[in-house]
């Protein structure tokens, strides 16, 4: 922000915000899943034989399948929104990372360019 620990910085977006998003994903979809996936086992084990379901189990499968709905829609609004910020922020990217690199201190510029010059498509366009 102040032009300090630029380097911080980018380290901080990239493995925190970035790779930390793909696993806090993965996990919460891990978890609406199985939830969902339980849900309609329970259901389905309640209407499984209709001859023999009481109250009791029709009401658990209708607040199970009522749970799972709503599942269902929080996971498309979370999907919806995810797609959107992705659409806005990446774009974006290239340009925010080109002015990151140049508020790095111009010794630590170079030496990041020396590392990764042959590897990287940007820091081709670096130098």
């Amino acid at each position: 922000m102040l032009g300090i620990m630029t380097g911080l910085n980018l380290m901080v977006w990239h493995y925190g915000v970035m790779l930390g998003g793909m696993v806090v994903h993965a996990l919460t979809a891990y978890f609406w899943l199985s939830g969902s996936g339980y849900g309609w086992k329970d259901a389905a084990a309640a209407y499984e034989d209709t001859e023999d379901t009481d109250d009791i189990e029709t009401g658990r499968a209708d607040v199970m399948m009522g749970r799972t709905g709503g599942l269902n829609t929080l996971w498309m609004y979370t999907m919806a929104v995810d797609t959107a910020l992705a659409l806005t922020l990446v774009p974006q990217m290239e340009m925010w990372v080109l002015a990151q690199w140049w508020a790095l201190p111009e010794e630590e510029r170079y030496a990041m360019w020396l590392e990764n010059r042959d590897d990287d498509k940007m820091f081709a366009k670096l130098h």
